[in-house]
């Protein structure tokens, strides 16, 4: 989009490569392929998407920082993710707070871990 020109004001993108063909994860994981490749997270897969999210000049808005729960510590994927982005740039979370108070956790790893200092 940013080599076409596109007249948009931000970016949105998921850093997580959800979009994987069967050949991509046979070269992967050495000619395996999984039962439910939909529901993949690699773990190098945020650095990079990350790397690329910085180089564009627009706002980015990185979602699923972690991997639709899948994470082993949500403190981590925060912290990964304000380490990552820009000063312009903000995170999506989803949540689903049916189990745990999901909104008062991420509220409390996005205030660690994304305060901006002036």
């Amino acid at each position: 989009m940013e080599d076409e020109g596109w007249d948009v004001d931000f970016y949105a993108g998921c850093v997580y490569n959800r979009r994987r063909t069967p050949e991509e994860f046979r070269k992967l994981l050495g000619g395996e392929l999984p039962e439910m490749p939909g529901d993949i997270y690699l773990q190098d897969d945020p650095p990079r998407v990350y790397k690329v999210m910085r180089q564009i000049k627009k706002p980015c808005f990185p979602f699923k920082i972690m991997a639709a729960g899948r994470v082993r510590s949500p403190e981590e994927a925060f912290k990964l993710a304000f380490q990552s982005i820009k000063p312009t740039d903000c995170i999506f979370v989803g949540m689903f707070p049916r189990i745990k108070d999901e909104v008062k956790e991420n509220a409390y790893w996005a205030m660690r871990h994304g305060a901006v200092s002036s």
